[in-house]
């Protein structure tokens, strides 16, 4: 009986891991789009499987890849001033594969997400960060202080051609107001607004230039995972399926 159990099990295993959604790499396409401010975000992701359903349609756009085919993506922001990426439609016809966490990836900057961060682009994802220009000709410029804001809380880093991050910055202010002394305080998964750092690596296992991800709501850890499209109840009727199976097989030998 103790080997009947190991087996059945075993094989229920390697049937999840098989077809699991969880254990299959997130892809994404990375867009230099229309509302990028010089180097710096709005940057538009189009990723596999699509996590648009998290956020508001202001921070939605468009995408037109070099085949000419048009895409929706997210608007995000990168994470470090010191490690590169090459947009999907600059040359680069190979999507960087992705997890999320609470930490960017690729020296020289590491960083942990701070609270500020979060608290900034869930407010942007959601489509109320107040102040920002999502539909008039401010936008460009409103994505540029924004990226310098998000870089400051992340370690101070700055880049030449950006607006203060601090001094008269609308949306640093934003946060100061919200967390005080929390801005730049590390986020944990109670306190990160259900936003995460996508760590992005390119096919051969290298760092590229970490993006923000906003994951949803929810109770536990402040997201809502997307919804897999039933994939997960086909396993489990799979795996029930195959466990009554072995059982009546195991009945009949006993007879």
């Amino acid at each position: 009986m103790k080997n009947f159990k190991s087996v059945a099990f075993a094989s229920i295993a390697v049937t999840t891991a098989a077809f699991s959604p969880a254990l299959m790499a997130d892809t994404v396409e990375l867009y230099y789009g229309p509302h990028a401010y010089y180097v710096g975000g709005e940057f538009t992701a189009v990723t596999t499987p699509s996590y648009n359903a998290n956020y508001s349609p202001l921070a939605l756009v468009n995408v037109t890849d070099d085949n000419n085919v048009t895409q929706t993506g997210f608007e995000t922001f990168c994470m470090q001033t010191g490690v590169d990426f090459t947009p999907y439609n600059w040359g680069n016809p190979t999507p960087y594969n992705f997890t999320y966490s609470l930490n960017s990836i690729g020296a020289p900057d590491a960083f942990a997400l701070t609270e500020g961060t979060a608290y900034l682009y869930y407010q942007f994802s959601i489509g109320q960060l107040a102040g920002y220009d999502y539909t008039g000709p401010g936008r460009n410029y409103d994505a540029g202080e924004l990226q310098a804001a998000l870089w400051n809380l992340q370690g101070g880093q700055s880049y030449p051609g950006f607006p203060s991050a601090t001094s008269g910055n609308p949306f640093y202010a934003d946060a100061l107001a919200a967390l005080g002394a929390n801005i730049g305080v590390d986020a944990t998964l109670a306190t990160d607004y259900g936003v995460e750092i996508m760590n992005m690596t390119d096919g051969n296992g290298n760092p590229a230039q970490n993006q923000l991800i906003y994951l949803g709501g929810g109770s536990d850890h402040g997201y809502t995972p997307v919804p897999d499209g039933g994939t997960t109840l086909g396993l489990l009727g799979l795996s029930l399926g195959g466990i009554a199976a072995v059982r009546r097989s195991l009945s009949k030998r006993s007879a």
